[in-house]
């Protein structure tokens, strides 16, 4: 996942907002358990990141397979005869 797209909820958020963040979970689960929340959702994220990036790989791996299904497609239009672009005059 590229670096910009899994921080970048971050840029819209500015420096006061941060602090408020930060204040609002040390009053909610105190100084003693935050590095432990910090910790856990660290592990989560770095869980979910390798997920997306193992759905990736599988992904990239089976495009050629799929651009193959396509080439075969386009194979068997080439036989079916088209409708005319205009409609032929009425009368």
């Amino acid at each position: 996942m590229p670096e910009y797209f899994s921080m970048a909820f971050l840029a819209s958020l500015g420096g006061g907002e941060v602090v408020a963040i930060f204040v609002v979970a040390l009053v909610l689960f105190g100084p003693r358990r935050l590095p432990e929340i910090a910790r856990t959702i660290g592990r989560w994220y770095s869980r979910l990141q390798r997920a997306l990036n193992e759905f990736q790989q599988q992904l990239m791996a089976e495009l050629p397979h799929i651009d193959q299904f396509d080439d075969r497609e386009s194979e068997n239009e080439q036989d079916i005869p088209h409708p005319p672009e205009q409609p032929p005059p009425a009368g």
